[in-house]
């Protein structure tokens, strides 16, 4: 689990209490399952501390053909099995899946060298090429030294050790510029790659010309137009029931949306109290407000509740205590039964809706300049289970913070792997108060887990606040009945963003 999953926090803790033990032998640790390309690129790596080049070369090159294997079952998800209709009706919807398909794929890289903690500040793809370099140099294959540095230099162009060796091998004997081409098996993907980038940046103007509104198109901008037409018939796009190119039908299903959506930010503005803000908590980034949802948008989330998965998200079915029910739902999870008709089309739209409200209440009260993206979104129930309530003395959720992890000997939380680093911002949005415990509290820090601030659950209430070390926060013993919130998270990283929010989105946009 820890291998297939290195940022999964209950994995490596769980790993760590079984290495701590004197009674388990070391070969006993080492993976059920793994992937072809990672222990052939960790037995280059070794080869390559000793020095054994020829060996090193031999094993990075078996691990550059594996990765171009998983990179391509990688890219290839991104798409799903979808289908496309040659139409630009929905043309808004097409351009934002689009997008999110294009930034999918180019994640992957990020994605399948992200294995090792040690591997996190190094650009994964270039270090291959770095690493055959360094080896052809050293078995005296200049010639391939040189192509691996070029291709290396391509997908690293500001790296400086790579400009330097560049410069010296320039005057070696017997090379020439000639010499200075990409590896033929990495440059159709480096192309492919810039290519993509450019469409997305196409895309992008695009989208924001659809949001402005603008009848008038710059000459480059036609030009855009003609590539995108042409790209188009060859992307697939999820299509729900029969198509139309009626435009007027179209622009009828997407209506309902556009008015779900302006229905809740009216709401919400009106109804909204905020009850606490910075200025509560001696300048620590927190707020408390009332009123984001209705009582009526409540109780149609907790309709579509219904829908939550035992233990989703998480390996244990009870993944913080075995007193309470944990159940969840993701909002790709909520798209896809609304799609299937398994879910309320209304309710599971009303979930993002809200989610975005949050997102933007949070922006607003903590005066957030850069952009903030949905890390991850989920609706969460914990009901309590009969006849193992009495004298609890463990939390609902244990005192933790979002973005490092709680070392109780040094009374510190370090904001490094295996801990969720990327997020920035927490929320909660709860549902109901029909049961007993439950309170979220803050406490007061990593040295001190006792309750320092509690915060009442209640139907539209929100809670929100900075993802460190600063916000160390549990909930307590839910004692009786079911307590259900939308928990979210947030990051300023582009990277972490929850593309499967996009899909959502673009899931329901075309669900009638």
């Amino acid at each position: 689990h820890s291998y297939l999953d290195p940022h999964d926090s209950s994995a490596q803790t769980n790993l760590q209490f079984y290495e701590a033990r004197n009674d388990i032998p070391k070969e006993h640790f080492k993976p059920l399952e793994s992937k072809a390309y990672r222990d052939l690129y960790e037995e280059g790596q070794s080869l390559y501390n000793k020095e054994k080049f020829e060996e090193m070369v031999e094993k990075f090159e078996l691990s550059l053909k594996e990765l171009y294997i998983e990179l391509e079952k990688c890219r290839t998800s991104c798409e799903g099995l979808m289908q496309f209709k040659d139409s630009l009706e929905l043309s808004k919807a097409l351009s934002s899946l689009y997008i999110t398909v294009l930034e999918c794929k180019h994640s992957c890289l990020d994605k399948l060298g992200g294995f090792r903690q040690d591997y996190d500040n190094i650009n994964f793809f270039g270090s291959y090429f770095h690493h055959l370099q360094y080896g052809y140099f050293k078995i005296n294959q200049v010639p391939k030294a040189v192509q691996a540095l070029t291709t290396h230099r391509r997908i690293e162009p500001k790296n400086e050790i790579a400009r330097m060796n560049a410069a010296y091998m320039k005057q070696l004997p017997g090379i020439t510029q000639k010499n200075f081409v990409e590896r033929e098996d990495s440059k159709p993907l480096l192309d492919k790659l810039e290519e993509e980038n450019k469409l997305i940046e196409i895309l992008r103007r695009f989208s924001r010309q659809l949001d402005e509104g603008e009848d008038k198109k710059e000459e480059e901008d036609k030009n855009d137009m003609t590539l995108l037409e042409e790209d188009f018939k060859s992307f697939p796009v999820i299509v729900g029931g029969e198509e139309t190119k009626d435009q007027e039908v179209m622009k009828n299903q997407e209506e309902p949306q556009d008015q779900e959506k302006e229905n809740i930010e009216e709401q919400a503005t009106e109804n909204m109290t905020i009850l606490e803000t910075p200025a509560n908590h001696s300048g620590v980034e927190r707020i408390v407000a009332d009123g984001v949802l209705t009582p009526n948008q409540c109780r149609q989330l907790l309709d579509l509740a219904q829908n939550c998965i035992e233990g989703d998200g998480y390996a244990l079915k009870s993944p913080h205590t075995v007193k309470e029910k944990f159940e969840g739902l993701t909002v790709i999870s909520a798209a896809k039964a609304a799609v299937r008709r398994e879910a309320n089309q209304t309710n599971a739209k009303l979930y993002l809706n809200a989610s975005r409200k949050v997102k933007e209440v949070l922006a607003e009260q903590f005066n957030l300049e850069k952009e903030l993206y949905f890390s991850f979104t989920h609706l969460v129930c914990r009901t309590a289970k009969e006849g193992m309530q009495d004298e609890r003395k463990d939390l609902s959720h244990p005192v933790h913070s979002d973005n490092c992890y709680l070392n109780e000997t040094l009374g510190e939380c370090i904001k490094q792997p295996p801990a969720y680093t990327w997020r920035d911002y927490s929320a909660i949005l709860y549902l109901n108060d029909e049961f007993e415990g439950g309170q979220f509290f803050f406490a007061h820090s990593p040295r001190d887990l006792s309750p320092q601030h509690y915060v009442i659950p209640k139907c539209g209430r929100m809670v929100g606040f900075s993802a460190g070390g600063e916000n160390m926060h549990g909930v307590k013993p839910i004692t009786k009945g079911k307590r259900c919130a939308v928990a979210l998270w947030f990051t300023h990283d582009l990277k972490y963003k929850e593309l499967s929010f996009d899909h959502a989105e673009t899931l329901l946009s075309g669900a009638h």
